[in-house]
């Protein structure tokens, strides 16, 4: 279980540095990913 939630968040934080680091269209496809 700790090992599942470990690696969900690690994908989680590679989801926002890709957000942050790319265009404006891509900020608005993140922030529709974030509302799922």
């Amino acid at each position: 279980m700790l090992m599942f939630v470990y690696v969900l968040f690690f994908q989680y934080n590679i989801i926002w540095s890709v957000c942050y680091s790319t265009s404006k269209s891509r900020e608005t496809f993140c922030k529709y990913l974030v509302y799922i």
